[in-house]
């Protein structure tokens, strides 16, 4: 009985902290997206600015 309980709540933690890892990897590709946009965008003002 007891193990039982206990196999379910360590399924849940490890389901969780699954999440998290997924959503933390999500947000790095959002945020390495947006620098290299960011990152376009300079090179392209840089180029406007030479003569």
């Amino acid at each position: 009985m007891m193990r039982n309980i206990l196999r379910g709540l360590e399924s849940k933690v490890v389901r969780r902290m699954n999440q998290r890892t997924e959503e933390a990897d999500f947000k790095r590709k959002i945020n390495k997206q947006g620098n290299r946009r960011e990152q376009d965008h300079r090179e392209v003002t840089e180029r406007t600015r030479m003569p």
